[in-house]
């Protein structure tokens, strides 16, 4: 009868403790990569010489990240940090950024760096 329990247990833990432990994993996981606004926002007032409200900074690096995950697997790459900088650039002039003039490419590149470290 010993035996039965310990079986009868081991399947308990196996059918409702394993699911509960193992559903856990991935909200851990999501807990250690989230968007830090508050870096993002301080990096891009630090290095982007442009002057742009909290609004159209968040708005550019929502395209960034967008543009910068469309890499094999959604792995950042040289050419997803290219195409992102310039899909930055467009998206500036349509928020209004420097006048409708947007960013130049440094600026954009910058843009889409701190939007990588913080945002993606």
């Amino acid at each position: 009868m010993k035996h039965i329990r310990v079986g009868r247990l081991r399947i308990m833990l196996a059918t409702f403790l394993l699911p509960v432990l193992l559903s856990a994993l991935p909200s851990s996981a999501v807990g250690l990569a989230h968007a830090d606004n508050g870096a993002y926002l301080n990096e891009v007032q630090s290095t982007v010489r442009v002057r742009m409200n909290e609004n159209q900074a968040m708005r550019l690096g929502s395209a960034a990240c967008q543009t910068l995950r469309k890499g094999p697997d959604g792995q950042i790459t040289d050419q997803s940090r290219a195409e992102a900088a310039q899909a930055v650039a467009r998206t500036s002039r349509s928020v209004g950024v420097n006048r409708n003039d947007g960013l130049d490419r440094g600026n954009a590149m910058r843009l889409t760096v701190a939007a990588e470290h913080h945002l993606c």
